[in-house]
């Protein structure tokens, strides 16, 4: 399996630590804007580098694309390189608007690709474990979940991308949509969300609170904010079942059953940690979101984890919760 890495940013890093624990697969070019970045990132695997897109699709044949570019290109690289017959797998967001989501999961289909956007939460231990003991009801009926996911304003960027609306969609695009979607994956579409933000000069949404309504009395919310200073990034969730709560913080995973039994640590210690220098704990959740898309590839069976459609569906989750911010409204979704 050759692959071709699009952007070779921050995040790319991590994606090109994976394929070196993947079997039968061969990162064969790297491309960025910055020639030296698509450098770095092609020796680390005897690979060729670019400057852009167009010259490695004339001098390469990869089988898949692997796009760590920055948000306002997924769109227009992976049709791209779909209609090129080019599988693809893209970090989030899907797109920015709901018209490019329909349009890049179309694309998948006339081209006859598979095409999966990487929300690595689905893959993540702690939140899997929360989802198989939801769905096998270990302790009891979901009452409330809350999940967390804040840090400081990446300013750092190339360009300043991230804080450009029209090209990261800020907060709510580059960092809510990782709950929204785990919310959608674990408890389906809900029927209307009610949100508020709050705005700061320069970073709209900067804060972003949602409740998820869905037809049962189970109080579902999330968070997400970009804040000034050097705020470091943390995500967690608190799940409360009627007969216990699960507490995910930078600690780990901890089990608060009812009665007498002492607090549990749950140990979901991933079997690969790639190392790369971003600002999480753990990034074993890329490998093996990663060799998932690489395995359907290799079996010809189309991604179920994650779907095109999902992908779409959890685009109007973040969609509806904006506008309800915007219009103090609870919205359906």
């Amino acid at each position: 399996m050759k692959v071709a890495i699009i952007g070779c940013g921050g995040i790319s890093q991590v994606h090109s630590a994976a394929y070196q624990h993947i079997p039968d697969v061969q990162v064969v070019a790297a491309a960025d804007i910055r020639l030296e970045y698509a450098q770095k990132t092609a020796s680390l695997h005897g690979a060729n580098a670019y400057s852009s897109l167009e010259a490695l699709l004339a001098n390469e044949k990869p089988d898949m694309a692997d796009i760590c570019a920055p948000s306002y290109l997924h769109k227009s690289i992976a049709m791209t390189c779909m209609q090129h017959g080019l599988h693809v797998l893209s970090e989030k967001p899907m797109a920015l608007n709901l018209a490019d989501a329909q349009a890049l999961a179309g694309c998948a289909t006339q081209n006859g690709v598979f095409f999966m956007v990487a929300q690595v939460i689905r893959f993540w231990p702690e939140y899997l474990y929360l989802k198989k003991v939801y769905e096998q009801g270990t302790y009891g009926p979901l009452l409330q979940a809350f999940f967390s996911r804040t840090c400081g304003a990446p300013l750092w960027a190339w360009e300043n991308w991230y804080t450009d609306p029209q090209r990261s969609g800020l907060a709510p695009f580059d960092l809510h949509v990782h709950d929204a979607d785990y919310i959608h994956y674990l408890l389906g579409k809900p029927v209307s969300v009610r949100s508020s933000a709050v705005d700061q000069p320069g970073l709209f949404i900067s804060y972003i609170h949602s409740r998820y309504n869905y037809d049962n009395d189970a109080l579902i919310e999330a968070e997400a904010g970009w804040y000034p200073g050097r705020v470091p990034f943390v995500a967690t969730f608190r799940a409360v079942f009627a007969n216990a709560v699960l507490d995910y913080r930078s600690d780990g995973l901890t089990l608060y059953e009812a009665g007498d039994a002492a607090p549990r640590k749950i140990d979901l210690a991933s079997d690969v940690e790639l190392g790369a220098s971003i600002n999480l704990s753990d990034t074993g959740a890329y490998y093996t979101e990663i060799a998932y898309f690489v395995k359907c590839l290799q079996e010809k069976t189309p991604p179920a984890v994650i779907t095109p459609e999902q992908s779409v569906i959890s685009l109007k989750m973040v969609l509806a919760e904006i506008a309800s911010a915007k219009t103090g409204q609870t919205l359906a979704v």
